[in-house]
């Protein structure tokens, strides 16, 4: 089982974060990614929205870190740990783009990038960055194929698509070699187009447990494939580790190969507190250290 961690500071979503949060900034965040880098933990995520209408900010938050911008700087402070956009959003850009600049991303961390990407569901965030909202489910899909077919490129490519065409371009960087695609969503379209075109599946936050299994039941997985499960509500390590054992458990009873974890905190000093007690959870849930990649 793998363990990625929901990182704190870099979003700010009402009734999941802290109130220290609301103040910290970058050292905050270089102490959290050296620990979860020290106690073995396999990613650091970072989810992406450019701008948030007021209408959207009271189940959002105001706050979104940029993905590229913090796995960059926090790679300069880690050796191992992986990162995980949790979710770049594909109708937000050229896919050639996203190419690029995660391609890019790969190779300064040194193959450390798994590429999570969503479709984007925020219409006014659409319109301001003057983007199609109607018909994104298949852009999205044409989107997929570019990147699959740019990502870790080695020549000139050329695609030709109902919304992308293109001949012969060179991409470079574009990854020291494809980044793991996986795709966020919580219906049976989404599931569908991540086995079509990616490498594993994000289901939404709010999809309920047995929707969850339900889904997966109706597909046989492709080897290799993962699915990437959220742990809500938040675990207490440190005060209720018994609890936890139980929730990851449970979590995992439904198929996930990789666990999202949020941890209850209060402070820097209490979050470093509980990462390190989830570490002993996770050995005592699974059997094995945080780490221990197959």
């Amino acid at each position: 089982m793998e363990i990625a961690l929901a990182t704190p500071v870099v979003s700010l979503i009402p009734g999941a974060h802290a109130p220290w949060e609301v103040t910290a900034g970058p050292a905050e965040l270089v102490e959290i990614a050296r620990a979860a880098d020290r106690l073995g933990f396999d990613y650091l995520t970072c989810s992406e929205h450019v701008a948030i209408a007021p209408a959207e900010q009271p189940a959002a938050g105001p706050r979104f870190y940029d993905p590229l911008a913090t796995f960059g700087f926090l790679a300069a402070h880690t050796s191992r740990i992986r990162f995980l956009t949790y979710a770049v959003g594909l109708g937000y850009h050229h896919p050639l783009e996203i190419a690029k600049r995660y391609g890019t991303l790969d190779v300064m961390t040194g193959g450390r990038l798994v590429l999570g990407l969503g479709l984007g569901a925020d219409r006014v965030e659409f319109d301001l960055l003057g983007m199609p909202f109607d018909g994104r489910g298949r852009r999205a899909d044409d989107a997929l194929r570019v990147l699959r077919a740019a990502l870790g490129s080695a020549g000139p490519i050329s695609y030709v698509g109902d919304h992308f065409a293109f001949g012969d371009v060179v991409v470079e960087p574009s990854g020291s070699r494809r980044p793991p695609l996986w795709i966020a969503g919580g219906s049976l379209t989404s599931l569908d187009r991540a086995i079509t075109l990616g490498d594993g599946w994000m289901p939404s936050f709010h999809l309920a447990p047995d929707r969850v299994g339900r889904l997966l039941a109706r597909f046989d997985r492709p080897a290799g494939f993962s699915v990437v499960l959220p742990v809500l509500p938040p675990v207490d390590p440190v005060g209720d580790p018994a609890g936890a054992v139980e929730v990851l458990t449970a979590r995992a009873g439904l198929g996930a190969d990789v666990l999202v974890v949020l941890v209850e905190h209060t402070s820097l000093g209490h979050y470093l507190e509980q990462l390190d007690a989830l570490r002993q959870v996770v050995e005592r849930a699974f059997g094995a250290p945080v780490g221990s990649r197959p």
